[in-house]
Formats: C-alpha cells, structure tokens, sequence
C-alpha cells in the first residue's frame, strides 16, 4: 500500500535555490522522484535553478509533422480523443477498450509489473517512476497521480495520469517498449492526432528542460554521455470553459523505450508546463539508467 504525504517530484540533487542564472541539476545514482526539492520553490526559484530551452516542432507543414506515423503511436493519442463537451478533452485520458485502467487511490495496491518506491510507483521494465504526488505549496500548485494504464497484454506499453486538484491541467507520461518505432514517427502520429482530436488555432514553442551531471567528477557521467535529444511541441487549442488552452508533447526514444509526456493546461499556466517538462526530462533518464544497467530483453514487443 502507499500513503499519499505532500511530496514533490523532484530530482536528487538540486543547485542552491537562489541561483542568478540558469544551471543545470544532476542525479546521484539512479533518477529518484522522491525527494521533497521542489516543495518550496516558486515558479521563478525553478526557471533559476533548472535550464529550460524553448522549443518548436520541426517540419510542420499543413498542421502535420513532416514524417511518417506509427499506428501504434497512435493508440496513445487516440486516447486523448475524448467524447463529448471540449472541456472533457483536459483530462487528457480516455483509453480504447482494450487498455487496462487502474484508478489511483490512496489504498490502492501495486499494481502487476510496478514495485512501491517510497511515495512512488516504479515500472519494473521501464524504470519510468510516477509519484503520488507532485506538490509545489508555494504556487499553490499539486497534481495527484490518479490512472495507472497498461495499453498491452505484455507490459510494456503504459502511463501514468497526473491530475491537478483544480482538474484544469493534466499531464500523462508514457514508456513504451517500441524498438522498430522512430521517435520521428511516434512524434508524428502523437501530431496527427492532435490536429484529429481539437481545433488548432497555431503551432507552439514549450519548454525544454536540459539536465546534466552537476559536476565534471559526477559518477553518473556515462548516464548523460550521448543522451537523446527529445522532439518537443506545442499547440494552441482554443477555449475550454472560457479560457485559451495549450496542449504539448515531449518524445524520446532511449534504448528501445520511448518515453513521452503529454500535457494540457490553460495557455498562460507556465508553472504546469515547465513541471510537465521537468517531469519528462526526469523521466527520460530514469528510463535511460535502468536500461544502463538492465537493459529490456528483446523478443515481446507491442
């Protein structure tokens, strides 16, 4: 069982928070989402001590990515084709039938092929972590893991939904076992989609967040030595409930895993983007360091 404290997502380590100027922060070990870092950062504190880089879709042309698409990308997107009123589209999540849910409770048990981690779930072939909470007091700020999804028989297609307690942002992280799937293509379909599933007014920048080793001697060195670059963008989707709305995704493929965020939240919420980034960035890793030192045996993939 996991209790559910207000505990924040946040790296192991992290550079003093009254940095004058952008750095970046570092993981000792493995990636960890369990330390309380974050709990008494502003928005400003968090742009100070993380770098962010802005980022735009590359090759869009008629609202489309310039690429190929997958049609099991697709199935996550899919999923956030949600019926009814445009106001339900924020909940980000709405899996086809034949996607297991499991609803995130404070009683709730460990799912089948995730381990407790601390105020974490870990999925054990992954590596991707999902806290119980992510918790900034300072900007009144907390989102609430609410849905854990497996989109396979196998396990190794799956995500986890992160809620805000107003219900006006969403952000969904996925790890997905798909070593014949380019990021390119996983971007393009999750582009696709997007245009399917709302009315999009314009393409985008979001935030990037860059994380690296915080010193030269750090032991994880090898975790950032080629690490992937991410294909970020966003979209402007019209109002919901009478106010302009964003949605964006991150997407990366790391040693036959591609993780991927995608989040939606009113357009002048900056502090849900840059968590939103932070929490792909993080993730990024953490997939990338258990695959270091465990890598995922080929021969089942969805």
């Amino acid at each position: 069982m996991l209790s559910r404290p207000a505990l924040a997502l946040a790296a192991a380590a992290l550079v003093a928070a009254c940095a004058s100027t952008p750095q970046t922060a570092g993981f000792y070990g493995a990636p960890s989402f369990d330390a309380p870092a974050w709990s008494n950062l502003s928005r400003i504190e968090l742009t100070q001590n993380y770098q962010f880089e802005q980022s735009t879709l590359p090759g869009i042309s008629g609202g489309i990515l310039a690429a190929s698409s997958s049609a099991r990308a697709d199935q996550h997107d899919a999923a956030n084709t949600l019926p009814g009123r445009r106001a339900s589209r924020i909940q980000n999540v709405d899996p086809e039938e034949n996607a297991d849910i499991l609803r995130y409770r404070a009683s709730t048990e460990v799912p089948d092929g995730w381990r407790a981690d601390g105020e974490s779930l870990v999925h054990l072939e992954s590596g991707l972590s999902c806290p119980s909470e992510i918790s900034i007091p300072s900007e009144g700020q907390l989102f609430v893991l609410d849905q854990i999804l497996r989109f396979d028989a196998a396990g190794r297609d799956v995500a986890c939904s992160m809620r805000s307690a107003t219900q006006n942002a969403v952000v969904t992280v996925y790890a997905s076992y798909w070593p014949d799937v380019t990021a390119e293509e996983h971007a393009a379909a999750a582009a696709a989609a997007i245009y399917q599933s709302y009315t999009v007014e314009e393409s985008l920048p979001v935030s990037v967040a860059r994380l690296g080793p915080a010193d030269d001697s750090d032991a994880d060195a090898e975790l950032y030595t080629g690490l992937e670059e991410p294909i970020a963008g966003g979209f402007s989707v019209g109002n919901v409930n009478g106010a302009p709305y964003k949605t964006s995704f991150w997407v990366v493929k790391t040693h036959d895993w591609h993780v991927k965020v995608r989040a939606t939240y009113p357009k002048d919420d900056v502090l849900s983007e840059l968590v939103a980034s932070l929490y792909f960035s993080m993730s990024h890793l953490a997939v990338r360091a258990k695959n270091l030192s465990a890598p995922t045996a080929p021969g089942v993939e969805v």
